[in-house]
């Protein structure tokens, strides 16, 4: 009982696929397409209000720049774009804990930085 009401939310208060999809949930998204640039955020799809398709982070200059779009990428995916000065603007970044296990080191408030990294939703 005590996992389920006190120790979850706080977990899922770190998971950064469930807060953007918060974010793009919102009114002023609603004509937006909304995009993941990798297969493996099912979470993030899950939570989202509207229907998440795939758009290959490699293939993100082909994208109809005219038309509203959200992507959701990963750490890994903005370093993609850095590394090759492809332009993109951050609409959010949030704070995720990539984990599937709870790890001592994120139980501790003073070490769980460390096991924290970012995913963003970005436009063109």
């Amino acid at each position: 009982m005590y996992l389920v009401t006190a120790l979850y939310p706080i977990i899922a208060s770190y998971n950064g696929q469930i807060a953007a999809a918060k974010f793009i949930n919102q009114n002023q998204y609603a004509d937006y397409r909304i995009y993941a640039a990798r297969l493996e955020n099912n979470t993030f799809q899950f939570e989202c209000n509207k229907p998440v398709d795939y758009w290959p982070i490699k293939q993100f200059t082909s994208y109809n720049s005219n038309e509203k779009a959200v992507f959701f990428v990963t750490q890994f995916s903005l370093n993609h774009l850095i590394n090759n000065h492809i332009p993109y603007k951050i609409l959010g970044a949030f704070e995720n804990y990539s984990q599937e296990r709870i790890l001592p080191k994120f139980i501790n408030a003073d070490t769980r930085p460390q096991l924290l990294d970012k995913v963003y939703l970005i436009t063109r």
